[in-house]
């Protein structure tokens, strides 16, 4: 099984190319949904309120358990919670229904969908329920898969114009939120950047396990 971290940049692009991302979905994964219009409604609540911490850590969880909604309607995919995930599941994750905004996470705007993808992914690797090789992957392929796949609008990591094929997480500033990098580094788990924008990526990575992009590890 893989992760994949949908983010709400995809749907804020248009709904229909959230529709097309999630036909390329293949085989079993775990979509861990982005924030989308509902975390930028948390922030402009806080913004305006100053609400502590902790609650709107609690509001923008919920916010992405409500993108999640969308998507599994959208994808006809089962919505379950940390503890129902199976190996061959086809479906998305709940976040709040899990309790993510009780874990050890820090209740903070520096976590977000990014920091929970890697955090999920952590765990369900040591409950043996993630395959981040795939099937059709040989062993060289096998050592490049990451543990998520985050889809989002953009190629990769950039570097004097050009993109990274990989960096190390203290390099990908920018592309992950604040808490990423220090998540990565302690559980080592790679995260695989894929423009889910542009047709055919998504579908290249999980199915031949590489596509434009960069790989970002500890």
């Amino acid at each position: 099984m893989m992760v994949v971290k949908l983010g709400g940049s995809i749907a804020r692009a248009g709904i229909s190319n959230l529709v097309r991302v999630l036909g390329e979905l293949s085989g079993s994964f775990l979509i861990v949904p982005g924030g989308w219009v509902f975390a930028d409604t948390v922030r402009l609540i806080d913004s305006q309120l100053g609400l502590g911490d902790v609650t709107a850590h609690e509001m923008a969880i919920a916010g992405m358990e409500m993108y999640g909604m969308l998507i599994a309607e959208l994808g006809g995919f089962r919505k379950v919670t940390l503890d129902e995930v199976e190996s061959h599941a086809r479906a998305v994750l709940m976040p709040y229904s899990s309790r993510i905004h009780e874990s050890e996470l820090p209740g903070s705007w520096e976590v977000t969908s990014d920091a929970i993808s890697i955090w999920v992914a952590a765990k369900l690797r040591d409950a043996g329920l993630l395959d981040c090789a795939g099937e059709r992957a040989g062993a060289e392929e096998r050592a490049e898969r990451a543990e998520v796949l985050k889809v989002t609008d953009v190629d990769g990591v950039f570097r004097n114009g050009r993109i990274c094929r990989r960096v190390r997480a203290r390099d990908a500033a920018g592309c992950l939120d604040g808490y990423s990098a220090k998540l990565i580094e302690e559980l080592d788990v790679r995260v695989f950047v894929c423009n889910g924008l542009v047709e055919g990526r998504v579908k290249d990575y999980i199915v031949e396990g590489r596509t434009l992009g960069t790989l970002i590890e500890r």
